[in-house]
């Protein structure tokens, strides 16, 4: 497959944040459907950017050139900026230079499942482009646009210098992130096999990110400890009797951020559960009904644990106290009802040398016990902690909303 972003275009301007809509078509070479598109450790002129991924089904045909129905959105936040100059110039120019890594996830038939050894492909892709920039409006909005960078500018420089600028417009938070909290995050990778009626056996992978929250304690989603029970499509086929869980393959892994480590990462070093690490005893979890399909074709009931629950937390236990490893800040409570910018963690799966987190920014509120983000992410946030700028707010358990910390107090307790 060839993915190929072919345009931009400015569709949101202010003095918080900067949002294009990224054209990307594909090519594949045969038949398929995709189920998402994500891009990450994205650049545009140099400024760290994030894009929501795109979910979407889309059928592609062999040899076909295809335009993603929906454009990419991508997101630039000022206040993480320290000049606007790069999207001044992208303005200027008509172009962008666009860096990063894009994955395409696609869906698999059962028979493809077997042959491929997972029961999803990903498709990794490093991105280097440099990218045509449009302006709706015309010579009238260009104008306006570059005033809009030019007042933000002007204001950033004012707060870097010390003085009081806009409200909502700071520079740092990223910078902090990574200088005070990434030390304290870890990737978390698993693996497992499941079989078919065949005795075929398919290895399967779980990622995301745990982070430390005392000496000798890390938190992270339950999910990390049976991420068959949480995957719909695993957890259907496993209940259903067309897939039998592997005894004894589950392996758990957490890399410290900042150590040298393999691409892709494995469970074969870091600090292992066994091992370095100890789990804390099983938690019941909230389910939901579903629906799945016998060997018989006949329909019947299952069951799928929820991510988004106070009950998808859990705890390890080193075995001794990590003292290179600070401990992360959290917040004083109670909590905002909402955050202009706060920052989510994810590991990259593409490139070697010492594994460093991105940086994902986004706004979030508070809404029924819920921190809730204003753009989706992909699944490889799971477990992330949820920062704002005086600390940890919650931690990530699905792809649009997080638990927040008194709920992760509250279980920390229990296991203490």
């Amino acid at each position: 497959m060839i993915a190929d972003c072919i345009g931009m275009s400015l569709q949101q301007i202010d003095t918080e944040k900067v949002v294009f809509a990224l054209k990307v078509t594909v090519d594949a070479v045969q038949d398929m459907k995709l189920n998402e598109v994500t891009l990450a450790n994205l650049h545009f002129n140099g400024l760290p950017v994030f894009a929501a991924p795109l979910q979407l089904p889309i059928r592609l045909t062999k040899g076909q050139k295809v335009e993603l129905p929906q454009p990419i959105l991508v997101t630039i936040y000022l206040h993480d900026v320290t000049s606007t100059k790069p999207l001044s110039q992208a303005l200027l120019d008509g172009f962008a230079t666009l860096d990063g890594e894009l994955y395409v996830s696609m869906h698999l038939s059962p028979i493809a499942k077997i042959a491929l050894g997972t029961f999803k492909a990903v498709v990794p892709m490093k991105l280097q482009q440099r990218v045509p920039v449009a302006i709706p409006g015309g010579a009238i909005s260009k104008t306006a646009a570059l005033a809009v960078l030019e007042t933000a500018d002007v204001a950033l420089k004012h707060l870097l210098a010390g003085v009081s600028a806009s409200v909502g417009i700071w520079p740092g938070l990223r910078s902090d992130v990574l200088q005070q909290y990434a030390p304290a995050t870890f990737a978390v990778v698993v693996t497992y096999a499941v079989k078919d009626a065949q005795r075929e056996e398919v290895p399967l992978t779980w990622t995301g990110v745990a982070f430390r929250v005392s000496p000798t304690w890390i938190v992270l989603p339950d999910e990390a400890l049976e991420p068959w029970a949480f995957d719909p499509d695993i957890a259907t086929a496993v209940q259903s009797g067309v897939y039998t869980l592997e005894p004894n393959t589950f392996r758990l892994s957490i890399w410290p951020s900042g150590q040298a480590a393999p691409a892709p990462l494995t469970t074969d070093g870091g600090l292992q559960l066994g091992r370095q690490l100890h789990g804390t005893p099983p938690t019941v979890q909230a389910t939901t009904q579903v629906m799945l399909l016998t060997h018989s074709r006949l329909p019947q009931k299952g069951k799928l644990n929820v991510r988004a629950g106070s009950r998808n937390i859990t705890f390890l236990k080193t075995t001794e106290a990590l003292s290179a490893i600070p401990s992360a800040r959290i917040a004083p409570l109670p909590l905002a009802a909402r955050w202009e910018a706060v920052a989510l963690l994810r590991f990259p799966r593409l490139g070697s040398g010492a594994l460093m987190p991105e940086v994902i920014l986004t706004s979030a509120y508070l809404d029924n016990g819920r921190i809730r983000f204003a753009v989706n992410v992909d699944s490889t946030v799971l477990g992330s902690p949820i920062i704002a700028p005086n600390g940890i707010i919650g931690m990530v358990q699905d792809e649009s909303s997080g638990i927040p910390w008194t709920g992760i107090a509250e279980s920390m307790k229990s296991f203490e």
